[in-house]
C-alpha cells in the first residue's frame, strides 16, 4: 500500500470550513490584487468607522479587528469604499436574510445550507467559493477573476439575477451594490451574539463569463453570446433593407439616377415648383455614390441649369457643398456606417411624391412605394412558381374537390367503399332522384 505523503499538503488551501480570518482575507484579496481593501468597524455605541488597509497588510489587520463587529468589502478601490473608487470587481454575491427565509429554513441551517445546494444544481450554477454563516443568515459569495470598472452595470446586473434565483432561500434584493460588504469570520455578529464562521466553500474563482450564461440562462434569459448574434442578425437584416434588391449601393443609386432622368422627362424637362431642391439633393446623392468628389460639383451645376432654372445660386452651392462633404467621408461596405446617405426608393418616392400608377407607366426600378414593392415581388414569385409548373389555386381546387362534394355520401354508401368500386361516377338522374327523396 501506498502512504501519503504529507510534504505535498503544505501548498494546499486551507479548509474551507471554519477558516482562519487571515486566510478567509487572503483567498479574498490575494497579495497580486489591484486596489485597497476596505473595513468596516462598529463600536458599542453603534457607531462605525472605515478603515482602509493595503493588501498586504490586510489578513493582519482582519485579525486585529474580530475583537469588534467587523464588516470586509468584498470588492476593491482606490480609497474609500465608492463606486466611483471602484478598483476592481472582486466577487458576486447573494446576502441571504433570516428575516425574508422560510422560517423553516432558519430554524434548520443545515436545512438552509442544502437547500443553497440545491438551487445551485438545478439553476446549473457552481458551488459558492465561499458559503459563510453570518450570525442571523448565510452569506454566498462566488469569486471571480477580476474585472475592470467599467463594467459594473453588466456585473449589477448578473447580480440581481442570482438574487433572483435564491429568493427562496431568502435573497436580500437590497444587496447588489460594488460598495457591499460582508461580516468578517471570526467576529461577532451582537444581534445574535453567534461567531461568523466559514461553513463550507469551494474555495475557486471562477470565470465570470460563465458564472454570468449560467445564471441566465438558468433564468429563461439569453446571454451574452445569444444578445450578441441577436443583434448581428438585426445589423444584418437591417443592411439589407437598406441596400434593396441585393444590389450593391453605386447599382441601386444609378437605378435611381436613371428613374430620375425618366421624372425629368415626364415633366417635361424641368423639375415642377416645391420639389426642385429635393430633386437636386437626390441627384447630388447618386453622384456621391457613382462619381469622385472633384467631379460632383460640374454635374451638379449643369443639372440645376437645365431642370432647375431659377434656383437660387445660394441654394445649389449648399447642395454642392453637403455633396462634396459627404463623398469625400470615409467609405464602408456597411451602409449603416458609411459617409454617404442612403435613401432607399421608397422614401425618393415619397419624397418627390410619386404615385404607384406614375411608377408602373414610366417603368420606373427602384423609385416606388413599399406597397408597390410588395406587389411587384408578389408578380414575380407568381411568374416564378408559374414557370416551376405550378398550379393556379381555383384550377387545382376544382381538380380536387372530392373531399368537399363527398360523392359517396350521394351514393348511399361509406368513404372506404367508394374508392374500392373505382370511384363510380354519379349520373344526372341518379343525382336528381337521390335529392328527391333526401
Amino acid at each position: 500500500m501506498e502512504h501519503l505523503n504529507t510534504r505535498t499538503l503544505i501548498d494546499a488551501l486551507p479548509a474551507a470550513a471554519d477558516m482562519a480570518t487571515a486566510d478567509y482575507v487572503r483567498l479574498l484579496h490575494p497579495d497580486d490584487a489591484i486596489g485597497k481593501v476596505n473595513f468596516l468597524i462598529a463600536d458599542r455605541k453603534d457607531r462605525a468607522e472605515c478603515k482602509i488597509s493595503e493588501i498586504a497588510t490586510a489578513p493582519f489587520y482582519a485579525t486585529c479587528a474580530t475583537e469588534r463587529t467587523s464588516f470586509v468589502s468584498l470588492n476593491r478601490f482606490h480609497g474609500h469604499r465608492e463606486d466611483m473608487r471602484l478598483a476592481a470587481l472582486n466577487a458576486m454575491f447573494v446576502d441571504l436574510d433570516a428575516d425574508l427565509a422560510p422560517t423553516g429554513l432558519v430554524a434548520d441551517p443545515a436545512a438552509w445550507r442544502a437547500k443553497v445546494t440545491e438551487i445551485c444544481e438545478t439553476a446549473g450554477l457552481p458551488m459558492p467559493s465561499l458559503l459563510n454563516a453570518t450570525g442571523r443568515g448565510l452569506a454566498a459569495i462566488w469569486l471571480i477573476r477580476p474585472l475592470p470598472p467599467h463594467v459594473r452595470a453588466r456585473w449589477r446586473a448578473a447580480i440581481h439575477g442570482l438574487i433572483t434565483l435564491f429568493r427562496s432561500a431568502g435573497a436580500d434584493k437590497s444587496c447588489s451594490d460594488t460598495a457591499r460588504v460582508f461580516r468578517l469570520p471570526g467576529s461577532i455578529n451582537p444581534k445574535s451574539g453567534r461567531v461568523v464562521r466559514v461553513i463550507g466553500g469551494t474555495l475557486l474563482r471562477y470565470d465570470y463569463d460563465a458564472l454570468e450564461d449560467a445564471t441566465y440562462t438558468a433564468l429563461g434569459r439569453p446571454t451574452r453570446r445569444q444578445l450578441q448574434e441577436r443583434k448581428l442578425r438585426h445589423v444584418k437584416k437591417a443592411r439589407r433593407r437598406v441596400t434593396g434588391s441585393g444590389l450593391t449601393p453605386a447599382a441601386r443609386f444609378q437605378q435611381i439616377l436613371n428613374d430620375l432622368d425618366k421624372l425629368c422627362v415626364f415633366w417635361g424637362g424641368q423639375v415642377p415648383q416645391g420639389r426642385r431642391n429635393t430633386f437636386l439633393h437626390l441627384y447630388a446623392t447618386c453622384l456621391t455614390h457613382l462619381r469622385e468628389p472633384g467631379d460632383i460639383a460640374t454635374a451638379i451645376d449643369r443639372m440645376a441649369a437645365v431642370v432647375t432654372p431659377g434656383l437660387p445660386a445660394t441654394e445649389v452651392r449648399s447642395i454642392i457643398r453637403n455633396a462634396e462633404d459627404r463623398a469625400a467621408r470615409p467609405r464602408t461596405a456597411n451602409p449603416l456606417d458609411d459617409g454617404r446617405y442612403h435613401y432607399s426608393g421608397a422614401q425618393v418616392a415619397q419624397l418627390l411624391d410619386i404615385t404607384d400608377d406614375e411608377a408602373r407607366s414610366l417603368s420606373l426600378q427602384q423609385v416606388y412605394s413599399t406597397k408597390e414593392r410588395r406587389r411587384r415581388k408578389t408578380e414575380r414569385e407568381r411568374e416564378r412558381r408559374a414557370a416551376a409548373g405550378a398550379v393556379p389555386r381555383a384550377e387545382y381546387l376544382a381538380a380536387n374537390a372530392i373531399s368537399r362534394e363527398m360523392p359517396w355520401k350521394v351514393q348511399g354508401m361509406s368513404r372506404a367503399t367508394w374508392y374500392r368500386k373505382g370511384k363510380p361516377v354519379i349520373s344526372a338522374a341518379s343525382t336528381a332522384s337521390s335529392a328527391f327523396f333526401q
